[in-house]
């Protein structure tokens, strides 16, 4: 067991309080692979020097009984360490000055997958933004940060917003919300072969994956574009999948000089065009999400158009029409362990501009990396979907 805090800490206002209300430190156990983050201690916290003993605890140990967690291998830790004094509101200085705190706590879990924020301020401190922000945007919806890397972050509704005007509508919100954390924890803990993803940046490895892809029968395909208006938009990959957790990644154009020029020779972009023309006009099997657009990209960069039979997305909406309908949800809801994969694309792009050409502006690279697992998701998928079709 180890405690993290600094009983001497002057960073923030709530520190003339210290000699009333001694500061709680976190309390991690270090083999610990869940870590549970609320907002502040109580005055029982304070008087046991513990997180999470007093009524929001006990509300807490009775979600951790309903799913089957045992609270001494759980991490407890709190966005303000210092008592918040009821006349005084949680400030964006105080999580602010703070957060030092969950870094370190962090850091020192090396067994560490997920984050359990409770509560707005927890968000706002894992997020460390500090707008208006609102828990149902994020109850249950799991998201990673940079910052933290393979740490996946799923928030709850603190349990204290179970204790104020309570009701059986909000119980059953908290405790809804610790079974679908708990669901996705475990599908954390399966172990599944390693990523399989190729970027083919050479002329060797070119020529040989061309040969590999004019052999494959069933597929999902992803092409990244510098547009979503077809006549404007300029083919910058290729992103091919036929295996689970498998991809194939090829550059087609890149941007030099503010200009989009082909990435490989003449002779190479021939060989390209050649592959993909042959094997859109052979017997096979083709699925994609988006994949009215990408025909249309094919027929215009190559001739023809993707002859695909299967869409991911009018299946997930035929399947389930009451819920959102776009990759980064249904990856969320499938593959949590990827949530949030699209956030390397952040530091480039702007979400919902890609119209104005900015996925020209994504290191190579990066785009490799983000369109395999892309088509790696949609290839998936198809099976999933495919098999609950079946089913209706």
């Amino acid at each position: 067991m180890a405690r993290i805090g600094n009983e001497n800490c002057i960073d923030c206002s709530l520190y003339q309080y210290r000699e009333e209300y001694p500061i709680v430190k976190n309390l991690l156990i270090e083999s610990s692979e869940i870590l549970i983050y609320g907002m502040c201690p109580g005055k029982d916290e304070v008087k046991q020097g513990i997180p999470f003993v007093g009524a929001s605890g006990q509300k807490l140990n009775t979600a951790f009984l309903k799913i089957g967690w045992n609270r001494e291998y759980l991490s407890f830790a709190n966005a303000l360490l210092c008592f918040l004094p009821k006349n005084i509101n949680v400030t964006k200085e105080m999580i602010k000055a703070c957060r030092y705190n969950l870094i370190k706590t962090i850091r020192s879990l090396p067994n560490l997958k997920m984050v359990v924020p409770l509560g707005e301020a927890a968000i706002k401190s894992v997020l460390n933004k500090y707008t208006n922000l609102k828990i149902r945007d994020y109850y249950c919806n799991p998201f990673k940060i940079d910052e933290f890397k393979d740490i996946l972050f799923v928030a709850n509704y603190h349990p204290a917003y179970t204790l104020y005007n309570p009701s059986l509508e909000k119980d059953k919100l908290f405790f809804d919300g610790f079974k679908k954390i708990d669901e996705i924890f475990q599908s954390l803990k399966i172990v599944n072969k390693k990523l399989n993803h190729i970027k083919v940046l050479n002329e060797e490895t070119l020529t040989k994956i061309l040969v590999l892809i004019s052999k494959q029968k069933q597929f999902a395909i992803d092409f990244e574009t510098t547009s979503l208006i077809t006549w404007r938009a300029d083919l910058l990959s290729i992103h091919i999948s036929w295996e689970s957790k498998t991809a194939i990644s090829i550059p087609y154009k890149n941007k030099v000089n503010g200009r989009i020029v082909p990435f490989w020779n003449d002779f190479l972009m021939n060989e390209i065009k050649k592959t993909f023309i042959n094997l859109f006009s052979d017997d096979v099997i083709i699925s994609g999400q988006n994949i009215k657009y990408d025909s249309l990209i094919s027929r215009k960069e190559f001739g023809v158009p993707i002859p695909y039979k299967f869409d991911v997305m009018l299946s997930a909406f035929t399947l389930d029409s009451s819920r959102k309908v776009n990759l980064d949800a249904l990856t969320t809801q499938y593959f949590p362990e990827h949530s949030g994969y699209s956030n390397i694309l952040d530091k480039y792009i702007t979400k919902g501009k890609k119209e104005d050409g900015a996925f020209a502006d994504v290191p190579m690279d990066v785009l490799l990396e983000y369109g395999a697992l892309d088509v790696d998701i949609e290839f998936r998928l198809t099976n999933l979907f495919v098999k609950e079709l079946n089913r209706l």
